[in-house]
């Protein structure tokens, strides 16, 4: 049975933060808001296709054990995935998604504690 990859709700509101970020970073760029909002939809869609890649091979990625579960988070294409797995149901559950330069452990440890501003 092949790994099946979903995205948590709190992952869903990074990508809304990222895309926000995103298009505001094409404006101040000198983008009109046309192109800011085609380049920052067409980052997403990558961000979004990408968690597949996760699925060839689950096990890879850095490892933090917090509340008796185990994260794992990964790197493709300056996109940090944070992710748990079902390993009886082979679920990839997406914890949590960070772009670009953002601090991903400073904030995933905010989450784990419940400290996140």
């Amino acid at each position: 049975m092949a790994w099946t990859v979903e995205f948590r709700p709190s992952a869903e509101s990074d990508i809304a933060v990222i895309f926000d970020h995103l298009v505001q970073s094409h404006l101040d760029f000198g983008h009109d808001t046309a192109s800011a909002v085609s380049l920052a939809s067409g980052r997403i869609n990558s961000i979004v296709q990408n968690r597949q890649r996760i699925a060839i091979a689950p096990e890879r990625g850095g490892r933090i054990f917090s509340n008796n579960r185990t994260y794992r988070h990964l790197t493709i294409e300056r996109t940090i995935y944070w992710f748990t797995l079902d390993e009886v149901s082979q679920i990839i559950q997406i914890e949590a998604i960070f772009h670009g330069g953002q601090d991903h452990l400073q904030h995933m440890l905010a989450r784990l504690t419940g400290k996140e501003r």
